[in-house]
């Protein structure tokens, strides 16, 4: 077999069995990703048309941050590094370690989504997610917002005011008395004890005494009543 055709069948088959460069794309999120402090969050991506890449070397890094002075080998280091179908924890940057993972059950169907634990107010900013063997990468923008305060409050029991007739009623929640629903059985009580009390007995013998007169102009008075 000629030279020229050992190198046709080469082609052919590097071109069926081999994924081509610039006939992928990785999409991530459009918009920012917002996270809660020490909550986890998902930043999607996934590859398009779908492929398998489980065999491929994912890495995730974070573009915005320079590197670090006093480590020589920061610029080299990843959030997050997934070469030869395994997770490489030397080449993070430490302040990611132990707190990143890919899906590897989902990166047969080119889910190459990156979950980070415990979320910290530093980890806001820009992640990379780059595939070199397919040359694609997308730019998904993280914003970590600390947790609500939630506030405690309580219900005031009800209150009761006292008001007279000329003042204004006070609207509030619960019971409401005013003198005058007061006054009027006190007045009540009081006539009853001096009509039916020993005060009340001498008066109407009092009354029994007084004299009448007659349309005659003659004055006579009512004997007085027995006791029963």
């Amino acid at each position: 077999m000629s030279d020229w055709v050992t190198g046709l069948l080469v082609i052919v088959t590097a071109a069926v069995f081999c994924p081509a460069v610039g006939q992928f794309k990785v999409i991530g999120s459009s918009q920012p990703i917002v996270a809660t402090l020490n909550d986890d969050v998902i930043l999607p991506c996934s590859v398009d048309p779908l492929v398998n890449v489980e065999d491929m070397m994912v890495d995730w890094w974070r573009p915005d941050l320079p590197p670090d002075p006093r480590d020589s080998l920061s610029q080299y280091k990843y959030v997050h590094c997934y070469p030869d179908n395994r997770n490489v924890e030397d080449m993070k940057m430490s302040s990611f370690a132990g707190r990143t993972a890919l899906f590897k059950d989902e990166l047969k169907h080119g889910n190459v989504s990156l979950k980070i634990m415990n979320v910290k107010l530093s980890d806001q900013g820009r992640y990379r997610c780059a595939l070199p063997q397919l040359g694609v990468t997308t730019v998904i923008k993280l914003i970590v917002e600390p947790k609500p305060v939630k506030t405690r409050t309580t219900e005031a029991p009800p209150l009761i005011i006292i008001t007279t007739s000329n003042s204004k009623k006070a609207e509030t929640k619960g019971y409401q008395f005013t003198l005058d629903g007061l006054v009027l059985p006190m007045v009540i009580w009081i006539i009853t004890f001096l009509c039916f009390g020993p005060f009340g007995y001498l008066l109407v013998l009092y009354q029994n005494y007084l004299p009448t007169y007659t349309p005659k102009g003659q004055t006579t008075f009512l004997p007085p009543l027995k006791p029963v």
